[in-house]
């Protein structure tokens, strides 16, 4: 059984092609990073799994169940959450009413997850998280990552990031995607001695 499966997931804005047939079998339970230069169609992917986004040609599953045609709002019930790059809290009202307002989402008038600890408040099943380490501090990825580690086994998690010395330890399986491609994937012993891994990160 797998958690999260997407096949064959094309999706392109006029002439640009921002995901090619990507393919992605996530296990319940697993920490799976996707790692990716700027640009490479990683966000696009998560918008294309929640539902944010309708593809051109492919399929999404979640637990088996095809919810390609599922509308992004019912995803949350079903146990899909994400947070997002840019943050969106509202700046007048406490964590705790932000966490409460996202709660609310899970009603059928609005779905609004913004960040981990709102995002984990809805219980889901499989979580995806859109670079949470972007511009944080040092001692501020370690608070995120000991968050990340305390996250039960029964929360499968899949990860956006571009930086990929930032999220290594977090990962057990590791997609590398290069211009809306899957060009590499596997553990994470796998993806980093592979040459096409390196050509992309280092030019070599």
């Amino acid at each position: 059984m797998t958690a999260l499966e997407v096949q064959g997931l094309d999706k392109s804005f006029g002439g640009l092609r921002v995901t090619a047939a990507v393919d992605l079998a996530v296990a319940p339970g697993e920490r799976h990073l996707i790692i990716g230069p700027n640009g490479a169609g990683k966000t696009t992917l998560f918008n294309l799994i929640t539902g944010e986004l309708k593809p051109d040609r492919g399929s999404v599953r979640l637990f088996e169940r095809d919810i390609t045609r599922v509308p992004s709002r019912r995803r949350a019930h079903l146990g899909l959450a994400r947070t997002y790059q840019i943050i969106t809290l509202f700046p007048g009202e406490t964590l705790m009413h932000n966490i409460v307002l996202s709660l609310l989402g899970l009603s059928r008038l609005r779905w609004s997850p913004v960040e981990i600890a709102m995002a984990l408040a809805q219980n889901p099943k499989v979580l995806l998280l859109d670079e949470p380490f972007a511009g944080l501090s040092i001692d501020e990825r370690r608070d995120v990552q000991q968050l990340l580690a305390a996250i039960p086994r029964d929360v499968t998690i899949v990860m956006i990031e571009h930086d990929m010395d930032v999220a290594l330890d977090f990962a057990e399986r590791i997609t590398v995607l290069h211009f809306g491609e899957v060009v590499v994937e596997g553990t994470r012993a796998e993806v980093v001695a592979h040459p096409r891994t390196r050509e992309i990160y280092l030019g070599e």
